[in-house]
């Protein structure tokens, strides 16, 4: 029997993306899951850690066989949220497993990823403030980019950059307004914070798709209404949530010229549940972004003849299955 802990809460929840009538479902599949043995609401958020155990009140996380999760949470290097997942991770199945996801939400480390998989990703540089002049020339080469947070979501702090005075500048300003230009009369080189400046590729929002995978299928795609479309010119546009709050969907089939891409960036992180934002560049599809917690969307799993709960479901046990599985032949060994 396999002892399961879950964190899965439905949207009403802080955090949570599940829709409140199928989270019901899902939770009810998993209690019925053969040889699983399951406690529900173990918020990992919530825990603590002593002597590399994680305790979430008067359960030991850590003496779980597995641990699934899947809920908004502190991305940021350091964060505690992070640390819980990976502490946990070291005597428990976690699943999505937190390496992983700390890879693929890093949008430096996600490129790098996804190109020696041989994706198709933007041409990017990654600077600090103490060199941000090594990016002069990729700029002069591109003549327009993208300055992105690295951890970010929704086009929150999404800049277009057509000139190097703006990067430079802008570089500047957020250094000068988050680090002390000097520290007992020794001068500061600068922060060393990294500033990752994306090629910008010209691009219609007709062409932009969302892909969201289950379980390692393509569950739908979808593309977003105009209200989430923002515009810095009559040719560069992004894609911003104000709310963070998602929605604005509509369903779209998956063109076969995206498929071979898109299982290539699936099987690069091959978690349970991941998405991805594809462009269209002189007609050459690019993953321009990797979604680890995607918006989970009743309807359009209803578009492609599927429901969410069971879905979740389904990934969720295969995984847990594939896992453990490997776990007995390393162990046989």
């Amino acid at each position: 029997m396999l002892s399961v802990g879950t964190f899965l809460p439905a949207k009403a929840d802080g955090g949570g993306v599940i829709a409140p009538d199928e989270h019901a479902v899902l939770l009810g599949l998993l209690e019925q899951t053969p040889g699983w043995e399951v406690v529900h609401g173990l918020d990992f958020r919530e825990s603590h850690i002593r002597r590399g155990r994680v305790y979430c009140g008067d359960v030991c996380l850590s003496d779980l066989d597995v641990y699934l999760w899947h809920v908004d949470f502190a991305r940021k290097p350091g964060s505690y949220d992070l640390d819980a997942l990976l502490t946990l991770n070291r005597d428990t199945l976690v699943i999505p497993d937190p390496e992983q996801v700390a890879v693929a939400f890093d949008k430096h480390w996600a490129y790098l990823t996804l190109d020696r998989a041989g994706v198709a990703v933007p041409d990017s540089v990654l600077v600090s403030a103490r060199n941000v002049e090594a990016a002069e020339p990729a700029l002069a080469e591109w003549g327009c980019a993208v300055l992105k947070p690295r951890r970010g979501c929704f086009g929150w702090g999404v800049t277009f950059i057509d000139s190097f005075t703006t990067l430079r500048d802008i570089v500047g300003y957020i250094d000068a307004e988050t680090t002390e230009t000097r520290v007992r009369g020794v001068s500061q080189a600068a922060s060393g914070r990294s500033f990752l400046l994306e090629r910008f590729y010209p691009n219609s929002p007709h062409d932009w798709l969302g892909v969201t995978f289950v379980g390692g299928e393509i569950a739908y795609g979808f593309r977003k209404d105009g209200d989430r479309h923002a515009r810095w010119n009559d040719t560069a546009w992004k894609v911003y949530d104000a709310g963070r709050g998602g929605g604005s969907v509509r369903y779209q089939e998956v063109p076969p010229s995206h498929t071979g891409l898109l299982h290539a960036a699936r099987r690069a992180f091959d978690l349970p549940l991941v998405g991805f934002d594809v462009i269209c560049h002189e007609g050459r599809p690019m993953v321009v972004d990797v979604n680890t917690g995607p918006a989970l969307y009743e309807e359009l799993f209803a578009a492609a003849g599927k429901t969410m709960a069971h879905e979740l479901h389904r990934a969720y046990a295969a995984a847990v299955h594939r896992a453990t599985g490997e776990q007995l032949q390393r162990s046989a060994r």
